[in-house]
């Protein structure tokens, strides 16, 4: 994020106030460290509270505003009572009084007694402007800390929640920020102790610019806004830095606390009815995680930017006695991710993570004699990782949500990859694919290689592994997070369900239901505001599942309709949307029927992100819930029933070394018309195949001048955010087969073209192959239920009695397109359609110029490649403008352009044969000089008058071929990741640099080393 502006929650574990005597008075110990303001609220004169401190800065009771009797302890003597509304402290100061932090540095101490009513103004400066403190409090526990930025559109709110904060006790606060530092700049100290460290975004530390309280500021309400209830003491600002022995004295001082501490929390158990129906089950031990709840802002963002609340463990509870211990009590320093139970059920595997600064690391723990050990070595080049490429959040690598594997191995979704997630502007959040390794961390391989995260993998009975893929080609950005299998060797990756579903957006946490062959269940989530909480949904894989069927909501009173946020039931039987999450929300339900699952649950009333709201529940088909077990005073994760299962099979692609030596993979395809309606056979001439590359974080800009519209570093305007390349074209057999090569370990999709090489039909998606992998797929549009069909229009043939003619000869590379030298190329606007309008248009449609003063810009469409900011002026006149920030109107010459963020939640619906590209395109058909006849009535007629005009318009078919390929693949304007875009850097060595096939894959810097 740019600019002073940030706005932070910490999470606070607090400790327990202790009775002790002090020689020093707490008055003594306060102004011994000499504060620019104090007030001790013991009397008041008139309405006024004096400030001790020396420096004159009286406060006036404002509202109700009244001292009372009720501090924490004797020594603090009186205290101030606010009921909230206009009750305040407002402070006048006079010129030379106002308060300044020239330093820039600022520790805030107060006592507080919270009794609840939402946000609750701690200190503010009365105006909202450059450099001023705002610092609220939130009684469900959130603190929130403000210094405003520059300019007031830079503020930023992140609200979250605050674990363990008793709102009826007195706790001694204490935040410290230091802006002259970048890094764990605030801190926060609780009843003397520091709890939790954070770091705010300076804009640069050696910036001399002073913070301020400003003229006037008020304790207690936020503009008669946001008043505090409850009681205030001892409030004192200075003007630098406390240190934690100063801090802790101070606390000392305060003497007895006159509250004796809580009685112990008492965790929530079943029922003896619920229990006897787990008993019934065979359910007798559940494995499950203790952990504040997660404080992302996106269902996949745990890792990067929940706040880290150290506390939890792994834990077990006995469904006989009720009984619930920590599995791995030497841990508790730390933060539990997930976890998977082995099939012996004698050891559990899961992430951990150590502190703050450190990724999530698989460790594993053995039942029987409860040792501890880390399975997946850190990388050895995990220091410079993160010296270089640490962006306001943690970013080394994380490795996470382990599963174990038939063939003794686990699998586990990592950051190791070092790819940027495609639609983050500021490339903050990082790609998780799939990896394994052997059960002793050795032979540590990635499995996928997809552009955007992947999550939760688990092994199915079958062998199989599912996850959920979260992808977007050619399609919204948000919608698409589906399930997905593959073996566990990495072949065979298929979709399971969802790839044109558009809501909910998420998938997640998928499983299979016990003895129920084809039935998973899975939570379905918001993109964001949060961190995978939603409904649960139960699937039934033996409907179409291209369409809805196969859905049925086991929590109907919950749904994602729209991002962001969800839906509740209200009593009415009416939806109410909450992007707060304050009704019932589920995750990671764990299937023992059909009809019932164990499921993490919160009940309605508290927000998603309630640190203490989740416990676990049992749950059945009609979206009844009952208690098994909840702690109070923390949340419960990832139920697994902790009971032996059957091993599934060891299953294995069939693989060709030699291949594998080569990093390739062969490709089959029986019959590219299966599922391609309305193309008469013989029409398919071509496969072009391409693929999608991920961002590398050796990609990363050290600034956002080359950023547009989330892409941190631009591809497109509007259009699709990653990057593609071309391998080349593939024959089709006269029977519709192909046989041929493709990379392995890349996002490999096809298209099916026509005689002139233009697409009849585009692949949505993408398939991984691994090294050596043979497969074949049915056609287009294939499902997994797809069989083949034996029509008597192609018995003739007898396609599916003999070998496919693709298959008569040895599989090969892609080669070159007609009038092309390379097989392998990138797709790279102006050197690919720039000079053919150069060559054709630019008479007609570029203003004049000294050197060509006839020139003019005819229907004002202007042709010329000058550039601009970003692309040029070309481009920019071409592709349609989905962002309503400009007059550039859209000429609807393209066609069909799919906008991977306009809308996010869309563009996943099927589209039938020629619904893109070029057979959509009035450009394409004007210039195509009648190879293509559109079949919009319009768009034909309008092709039909454009062409009188353009007869003396005359491409060769390599000319016509760069700008239908262009279309086609929807409309790319760079060729890569790398090189400055920005029209400021035209001068630089690096600027907007030609790409080469070689340089639009390359990483650059830190590859990963593994040992």
């Amino acid at each position: 994020m740019n600019g002073f502006v940030r706005l932070i929650l910490i999470f606070l574990t607090l400790f327990p106030a202790v009775s002790v005597s002090h020689a020093e008075t707490y008055q003594e110990a306060v102004l011994r460290d000499a504060p620019v303001l104090y007030y001790r609220f013991e009397s008041a004169t008139n309405g006024t509270i004096p400030d001790i401190s020396g420096h004159g800065r009286n406060g006036v009771l404002t509202g109700n505003a009244s001292l009372s009797e009720n501090s924490a302890a004797k020594e603090l003597g009186n205290c101030l009572t606010l009921s909230g509304g206009a009750d305040a402290v407002h402070v006048k100061c006079a010129n030379e009084q106002k308060i300044t932090f020239p330093d820039r540095k600022i520790t805030i101490e107060l006592w507080m007694r919270n009794i609840g009513g939402g946000w609750n103004t701690l200190l503010n400066a009365d105006e909202w402007r450059s450099r001023a403190i705002h610092y609220q409090f939130h009684d469900h526990g959130a603190l929130q800390f403000c210094v405003q930025g520059q300019r007031p559109e830079e503020t930023f709110f992140d609200f979250a929640s605050l674990p363990g904060l008793k709102k009826t006790r007195w706790n001694h606060l204490v935040l410290t920020f230091d802006a002259t530092i970048r890094r764990e700049n605030v801190r926060f100290y609780v009843n003397g102790r520091c709890v939790q460290t954070a770091t705010v975004g300076t804009p640069n530390p050696a910036e001399e610019i002073a913070f301020t309280l400003g003229e006037s500021f008020t304790l207690g309400n936020w503009r008669n806004e946001r008043g505090f209830r409850g009681m205030l003491d001892e409030t004192a600002i200075y003007d630098k830095i406390l240190t934690p022995e100063q801090i802790e004295s101070h606390y000392l001082a305060a003497g007895e606390i006159l509250e004796p501490e809580p009685d112990a929390v008492t965790p929530l158990r079943m029922t003896k009815e619920t229990q006897d129906r787990l008993l019934a089950h065979g359910v007798e031990k559940i494995a499950f995680i203790k952990r504040y709840t997660y404080t992302s802002n996106h269902y996949y963002t745990e890792y990067i930017n929940s706040r880290f609340m150290p506390g939890g463990n792994l834990c077990f509870l006995d469904v006989k006695t009720g009984e619930v211990r920590d599995l791995c009590p030497e841990m508790t320093g730390g933060v539990f991710e997930r976890m998977d139970v082995n099939f012996d059920a004698t050891k559990i595997v899961f992430a951990w993570k150590k502190s703050d600064d450190e990724g999530y690391r698989i460790y594993e723990t053995n039942l029987e004699d409860g040792s501890v050990r880390q399975v997946v070595p850190t990388p050895t080049n995990e220091t410079a990782l993160v010296a270089r490429y640490r962006n306001e959040y943690h970013h080394g690598t994380d490795d996470m949500s382990p599963c174990y594997l038939p063939d003794g191995g686990i699998c586990f979704i990592s950051t190791r990859c070092q790819y940027g997630i495609l639609c983050d502007a500021p490339d903050i959040f990082t790609t998780t694919v799939l990896y394994r390794c052997d059960a002793d961390g050795n032979n540590l391989r990635k499995l996928t290689n997809s552009s955007v995260s992947e999550a939760a993998p688990v092994c199915l009975s079958d062998g199989r592994i599912l996850y959920t893929r979260w992808e977007y080609v050619d399609k919204g950005a948000v919608s698409v997070k589906c399930l997905w299998t593959m073996r566990p060797d990495g072949t065979g990756s298929a979709e399971l369900y969802g790839n044109d579903v558009n809501l909910p957006p998420t998938f997640i946490y998928g499983r299979e239901i016990p003895d129920s062959p084809g039935h998973f269940v899975f939570t379905g989530t918001p993109h964001c505001p949060q961190s995978a909480m939603g409904t649960v949904i139960r699937l039934d894989t033996g409907k179409n599942i291209r369409t809805r069927d196969p859905m049925t909501y086991m929590t109907p009173y919950v749904d994602v309709q729209e991002e962001p946020g969800w839906h509740f039931l209200d009593e009415f039987e009416r939806w109410q949307r909450d992007g707060g999450g304050h009704g019932p929300l589920f995750k990671e339900a764990f299937p023992l029927t059909m009809s019932e699952f164990i499921v993490s649950h919160k009940p309605a009333g508290e927000p998603f992100a309630a640190p203490a709201g989740y416990g676990l529940y049992l749950l059945d088909e009609q979206g009844k819930v009952d208690l098994v077990y909840r702690d109070p005073e923390i949340s419960c994760w990832n139920p697994v029933v902790l009971q032996p299962r059957p091993h599934p099979p060891v299953l294995r692609g069939t693989m060709d070394e030699t291949l594998a030596e080569r990093n390739l993979a062969h490709c089959i395809v029986m019959d590219v018309y299966h599922g391609m309606e309305n193309i008469p056979r013989g029409s398919v001439k071509y496969l072009r195949v391409l693929e999608q590359i991920p961002r590398p974080w050796g990609a990363r800009r050290p600034n956002f001048d080359d950023e547009y519209d989330q892409q941190h570093a631009v591809i497109s305007k509007d259009a699709a955010l990653g990057l593609k390349v071309q391998h080349g074209v593939v024959p089709v057999a006269t029977d519709g087969s192909a046989s041929f090569l493709v990379p392995a370990e890349a996002n490999i999709y096809f298209q099916a073209l026509d005689e002139h090489f233009m697409a009849l039909q585009t692949e949505r998606t993408y398939v991984n192959y691994m090294p050596g992998e043979i497969r074949s797929c049915t056609g287009c549009h294939e499902t997994p239920q797809s069989v083949q069909p034996a029509d008597e229009d192609r018995s003739a043939m007898n396609v599916y009695r003999s070998v496919p003619e693709a298959l008569k000869t040895a599989p090969q590379l892609p080669v070159a397109q007609h009038g092309e030298t390379s097989a392998r190329r990138v797709l790279d606007y102006a050197q690919d359609v720039q000079p053919v309008w150069d060559r054709h248009c630019l008479s007609c449609h570029a203003p004049a110029t000294a050197e060509h003063p006839d020139r003019k810009v005819e229907g004002g469409l202007n042709l010329s490649g000058e550039m601009t900011r970003l692309f040029n002026v070309s481009y920019e006149t071409l592709v349609p403008e989905r962002r309503q920030q400009t007059e550039i109107p859209d000429r609807g010459l393209l066609g069909t352009v799919i906008g991977e963020n306009h809308p996010k939640t869309g563009n996943v619906h099927y589209l039938p044969a020629k619904s893109l590209g070029a057979h959509t395109s009035v450009l394409a058909a004007l210039l195509a000089d009648g190879k293509i006849t559109l079949e919009n009535p319009e768009d034909q007629a309008r092709v039909e008058k454009l062409r009188e005009s353009h007869r003396d318009i005359q491409l060769s078919d390599a000319e016509l071929l760069k700008v239908t390929n262009w279309i086609d693949t929807n409309c790319q304007y760079y060729g890569g990741y790398h090189g400055l875009r920005n029209l400021k850097y035209r001068e630089e060595p690096d600027f907007r640099p030609i790409q080469t096939f070689e340089s639009a894959l390359d990483k650059k810097e830190f590859p990963l080393e593994i040992e």
